[in-house]
Formats: structure tokens, C-alpha cells, sequence
């Protein structure tokens, strides 16, 4: 299945974008009118009309009247000729033209509250070629090559149906009969005219001429057509990047159709194309798909009902960064091809692509890494089942054996919000100190601070950049008759029971970036939805005073184990209370919780300590700590971690593990 990448194609790709995204700009300076449907079918014509010039082959009917002014129709054909003859071009630059309308869709929808008002502008990203290549073998391997049909449900610029055809030539068959096999939808007509004329111009290619017949047949088979609706004729193989669009960003009409029709897998768009692939395939499918459904909660009778639909052959865990002109760690994807006319209980080849930093890194990373191979029921005892294969089974183990976290600490459902941030939420040291809460080892009012606004305001966990055991307290929150009372009746306000304000626990960082990071939450504060906490059970280890337990179970969360598996079951951006609560804790005998407890309370003491010289710190005091003691005592800390993590690892029964990024040395306020 693995081939090397062209070094070259993506620098391609990033480059037809960028002169795109340009062209656009000039036009609109000039004033031209660049939304309008005759500017893009301008554009794609001059661009076909030039690679077929480059190909020695007829321009029938690519003539591009005068939809484009004399300058973009000049700056178009001056660009060089490695870009305008590849055969993706036409993608490329419709995904450029497409930038302008997908960032006027996402402003309106983040600073507006606007829905999307389609699918076809706010979700169109072309499929990096080599992904495709993947895709398109894949689902091909044990079809019938002599009945075999091809769709493309979202067929945007023609990508996968171009590794299609490579595909099928590769397995044996002609140019001319490979075409007939392709098909696609696309709701978009812009982006079904680019399908049809790369499909048109790459099959000229490869037999010397432009066929007529068998270009009135491929403008007949890539038709426009939603693929949501209505009846479907039967494909052996279906490939396809669907369109993402999550529950809540969708048109009201389009979320009743997913309701009614697709459940449960109607959360997000690109699931709904999953089941409709599934449904409409015979032999195989392959698509490139947002991550969440393998993982995330919300999605779990659908991931049961995918894995459940075929044989799971090959899975490319590609995550962020996938795409050329998409930056960001949100548009987390994976690609998979499934055998639907397989048993479900097979292998499947694993490839963590995750780690590469751009596209072409993961493509060379996919052509050099052997698989790994993952049996899916494997993990039938972990919450959710979510497709944890980069767990080996010695930790997988501990979903059966061990008690999930849930039984020895509470971590509070819902989320806490209180709202009106810029109202209610201040920096701790934007507010008079007499007006703060005490918090034990954070914070200490002023001795005289009684008076009015006494005890106004609380420190407030709202998450943060990486800081395990302490750490990230730079807010406060109002906490007085007046705000609690807006809190209560703001309608997107939502508060905890006020048992848990300012109770001593451990608090994390949502928002983690893959990092899991818990600290000390001293008495006194409040906890943000950002910021979630957690607070130990008074049955457990009752041996134990509250604050040796208390840091034994911060040992614990801290530790190699405990980020791997957390991981596993949630490998987004987000931990969600519901993973923390599945995390499995094995048994631990008191004189190892003691030991435990004794580390990490050495190393919260010592984190503390160190924050004296992290300037803004409520803590701040640069008198307190000089230079070379703050350097001997971080290096005592990471000793302390590091027998900390040997401790935690036996309790697991795993071998021990580097702290890599994870250790103090990277927590963000000390690196320095």
C-alpha cells in the first residue's frame, strides 16, 4: 500500500494555493466581483485551456471568454509551467478561490453566532494526493476489476477519482475503460466542472488525445447531486473527504435531515457520509475524517456502528497539519479503508502519522513506517471503545482489572461557567488585595483587609498553557451576592453546587494540547469549565491524611501511565471529566501511597517555591529565591519526578518511561 511521496508535489500544491489566494487579492483591489460564478469558471477554463496547450492536445471548448480581466487572465498564464501541467492544478486552485468564501463563512459564524449557511463554502480542503494514493489502493485491493464502479459522493476538485484511475490503470486495465468506472456527486457545480475537466484533461494524457464520447460519458457520471438524499444505486468501492460540519454550526433543515435519516451518526456531516458510503458500497470504502468519531464520547454508538459495519483493513492516524493552507491543531483527520464485505474481527494495519510536522513529512513518514496491527476488540473493556491501539496490553489490562478513577475521587459533571467574563473575571492583580479570598499557601489577604469588598473576589482555575502540580493562578472571579445571582439567571451561565467552591483538590487543564497537567488546588478558589477539578473520596486510603492522599492521586495523574492512557482515550485536544473519571487506578498499598505522597508534596512545595521568581506570580518575590538555589531546586525536582515516575510505573506494572515533555523542565512559567 505504501509508495514515497513526490518531495515535490506539495510544495506544488502550497504554491497554485498561494498564487490563487494572490490572484484573488488583485482582483478584488481592482474591484472585480470574484464571488460571481463566471469569474471562477474564468479562471478554471484559462487554467484547463493552458494544460492542455502544455499537453499538445485539443482546447475545445476551454475558452475563456472574457469572464477574467486582462490582468488575472495575464498573471494566470505567466505561472510556470511545472504548475499549470500537473494534473491536480485545477484542485489546487479551486481550493485557493474557495479561501474567500470559507473565511467569510467562519467570521460570520465564530463573531456572529451565524450558522453555516452551506456545506459547499465553509468545508472545502483538497485531499493531499498521496492520502488519496492510499485511500483509492486500499479499497481496490480484492475488488473485481471487471465489474468494479467507483464513487465519489463529495468529489470537490476530482482528487480521489484521479487516484482512482491510477489505481485501476495500475491494476491492468485501459486508460479509456478506467475512466468509465469513476463516478461522482457534488453539491457545488464550480467544484463538479473542476472534477469533470481534470478527470477529462488527465485521461487525455494518458492516451495522447481528447476522446469526445468518452468525455460526454465522464460529464454524465460527476453530476451535481446532494448525496444525503434520495435513493443510490450501488457501488463496489466508494472514496471520499467528506464536508465537516458539526451539529451545532449546521443549517436547522440540514440537522432535522441528519436527525430523521442518519442517526447516530448525524452529530457532524462528515459522519453522516460515513453511513451513507457504508450503505451505498459493496466491496470496500475509504475516506479522510475528522478524528472525533473514533474517540470522542458524543460519537459512541456511531463508532459502534462503523466498526461494526465491515473489516477495519488499514488506518492512518494523520492528525493535525494534514492539509496544505490549514494550519492548527482543530482539523485533526485520520483516513481508513474498511472491507464491508468482510467479517469486522480482523487486523488492522496502524499508522501514527500524528508526530510529522507538515504534509509531506507524513507522507514520508507513511512510505518508510512498517504498520503497526491493531485488533479492535481488543479494547471492548475501555469506556466508550474508543480506537485505542497505540495502548500495548499491559495497559490496556488495567481497564479490567483496576478500578476506573470515578470510585476514588469525584470529578464534577457539566461544566462550571459563570459568564460575562469581561464583567466578573479580572487578573488576580487587577483588583484591590483586601477584596481577595484567602487561599492557604497561594495567597494571604492583607491582615487589615476587612472592610467593604471583603472576600469579593476568588482565585479562579481557568486551565492554562502546561503547568503540572502548581500553578496558572493569574485570575480571580467575582464571587459576590450580585454576580452569583446574574450566574444563576444568565441563560448561558452554568454553576456547580456550591459545595465544591473553595474546596481543596486538584485542578487540570482542559485545553491540554494532548498534555495531560494536574496541579494543587489550594482552599479558597473557584474552578472554571476550562480548568475542571477533581477531589478525592474520603474512603480511600483512610489510613492517609486528606493531604497525603490528596497528593498520592496527583502522583498518580502526573505520571507516564496515566497521560498514556488519558490519552488514548480522548487523543484531541480537549480531556473531558468523562476520560478522567475512565482513567483506571490500580490498587496502591498505603506505604506506597505514602511514599508517593511524600514526592509529590516535596515537589508542590518545591513548584511553589519557584514561583517566587516567575514575575506577575501572585507569589512573585524575587528576594526570596536566588538564581543559583532556583537552579539546584529545580534540578532536585526533576530527580524527585523522576523517582516519582518509578514508583507510579510499578504501581502499573509497566516498564519506566522518559518524562519527555511532560516534566518540569517544561512547565511553561519555569522553563526559564
Amino acid at each position: 500500500m505504501t509508495r514515497p511521496p513526490s518531495t515535490h508535489e506539495s510544495a506544488r500544491a502550497a504554491e497554485v494555493i498561494a498564487r490563487t489566494e494572490a490572484l484573488l487579492s488583485a482582483a478584488l483591489a481592482r474591484g472585480e466581483w470574484v464571488d460571481a460564478a463566471d469569474w471562477h469558471r474564468g479562471l478554471i477554463v484559462a487554467a484547463a485551456g493552458r494544460r492542455a496547450r502544455l499537453l499538445g492536445v485539443s482546447e475545445a471548448g476551454l475558452d475563456a471568454k472574457d469572464a477574467l480581466s486582462a490582468a488575472s487572465l495575464a498573471d494566470l498564464l505567466s505561472w510556470p509551467d511545472a504548475l499549470s501541467g500537473d494534473a491536480h492544478v485545477l484542485g489546487w486552485i479551486h481550493q485557493g478561490w474557495s479561501a474567500l468564501g470559507r473565511l467569510k463563512s467562519f467570521e460570520a459564524h465564530v463573531q456572529r453566532g451565524e450558522r453555516h449557511g452551506s456545506a459547499t463554502v465553509s468545508t472545502q480542503l483538497y485531499t493531499p494526493r498521496w492520502v488519496a494514493d492510499a485511500l483509492a489502493r486500499g479499497a481496490l485491493q480484492g475488488a473485481d476489476l471487471r465489474r468494479v464502479r467507483i464513487l465519489d459522493p463529495a468529489v470537490g476538485g476530482g482528487q480521489m477519482l484521479l487516484a482512482a484511475l491510477a489505481a485501476l490503470i495500475e491494476a491492468g486495465l485501459e486508460p479509456a475503460e478506467a475512466a468509465t468506472r469513476l463516478w461522482g456527486w457534488e453539491l457545488d457545480p464550480r467544484a463538479a466542472e473542476v472534477a469533470r475537466w481534470t478527470l477529462k484533461l488527465e485521461v487525455a494524457r494518458r492516451l495522447g488525445g481528447r476522446d469526445p464520447q468518452l468525455e460526454h460519458q465522464i460529464d454524465a457520471q460527476i453530476i451535481c447531486r446532494d448525496a444525503l438524499h434520495g435513493d443510490a444505486p450501488a457501488f463496489e468501492v466508494v472514496l471520499t473527504n467528506p464536508p465537516y460540519m458539526g451539529w451545532r454550526s449546521m443549517p436547522a433543515e440540514l440537522r432535522e435531515h441528519l436527525k430523521a435519516h442518519y442517526a447516530p451518526f448525524e452529530r457532524d456531516l462528515y459522519a453522516a457520509f460515513i453511513k451513507r458510503c457504508q450503505d451505498v458500497a459493496t466491496h470496500a470504502v475509504g475516506l479522510l475524517v475528522q478524528q472525533g468519531i473514533f474517540y470522542l464520547k458524543r460519537f459512541e454508538a456511531a463508532r459502534t456502528a462503523l466498526l461494526g459495519a465491515g473489516a477495519l483493513t488499514d488506518f492512518l492516524h494523520l492528525g493535525p497539519r494534514a492539509f496544505w493552507g490549514l494550519s492548527g491543531e482543530k482539523a485533526s483527520v485520520v483516513a481508513f479503508v474498511q472491507r464491508i464485505d468482510a467479517e469486522s474481527e480482523q487486523p488492522t494495519r496502524v499508522w501514527d502519522l500524528r508526530k510529522a510536522r507538515d504534509p509531506l513529512a507524513k507522507a514520508q513518514r507513511f512510505a518508510d513506517t512498517t504498520p503497526e496491527s491493531f485488533v479492535a476488540s481488543r479494547a471492548a473493556s475501555v469506556p466508550g471503545r474508543p480506537f485505542c491501539y497505540e495502548l500495548p496490553e499491559e495497559l490496556l489490562r488495567w481497564f479490567d482489572e483496576a478500578a476506573p478513577l470515578s470510585e476514588i475521587a469525584e470529578v464534577p459533571g457539566g461544566q462550571n461557567k459563570t459568564g460575562a467574563n469581561r464583567r466578573y473575571v479580572r487578573p488576580w492583580h487587577a483588583v484591590k488585595a483586601s477584596a481577595i479570598v484567602a487561599a492557604p499557601g497561594l495567597f494571604e489577604p492583607p491582615s487589615d483587609g476587612g472592610g467593604e469588598g471583603a472576600g469579593r473576589w476568588r482565585f479562579y482555575s481557568k486551565g492554562g498553557r502546561f503547568a503540572p502540580w502548581w500553578g496558572n493562578w493569574e485570575w480571580v472571579v467575582d464571587w459576590s451576592d450580585e454576580a452569583r445571582e446574574y450566574y444563576a439567571t444568565n441563560r448561558t451561565s452554568n454553576l456547580l453546587s456550591e459545595r465544591y467552591v473553595g474546596r481543596e483538590g486538584i485542578c487540570y487543564t482542559d485545553f491540554a494540547g494532548g498534555r495531560f497537567n494536574a496541579r494543587w488546588m489550594p482552599p479558597g478558589c473557584a474552578f472554571d469549565m476550562t480548568g475542571p477539578a477533581i477531589f478525592v473520596r474520603d474512603p480511600w486510603l483512610p489510613g492517609l491524611r486528606f493531604e497525603e492522599r490528596n497528593a498520592a492521586l496527583l502522583g498518580i495523574l502526573n505520571s507516564a501511565p496515566a497521560r498514556r492512557l488519558l490519552k488514548a482515550l480522548n487523543p484531541t485536544l480537549h480531556f473531558q471529566a468523562s476520560d478522567v473519571r475512565a482513567l483506571p487506578v490500580p490498587e496502591i498499598k498505603e506505604a506506597q501511597a505514602r511514599r508517593v505522597a511524600a514526592l509529590v508534596l516535596e515537589i508542590v512545595e518545591g513548584v511553589r517555591a519557584l514561583h517566587q521568581r516567575v514575575e506577575g506570580d501572585v507569589r512573585y518575590d524575587p528576594q526570596a529565591l536566588p538564581e543559583a538555589q532556583a537552579r539546584a531546586l529545580l534540578a532536585r525536582l526533576i530527580e524527585l519526578e523522576t523517582a516519582l515516575e518509578a514508583e507510579i510505573a510499578a504501581l502499573y506494572q509497566v516498564a519506566v518511561r522518559p518524562l519527555e515533555r511532560t516534566s518540569l523542565s517544561h512547565h511553561h512559567a519555569l522553563g526559564a
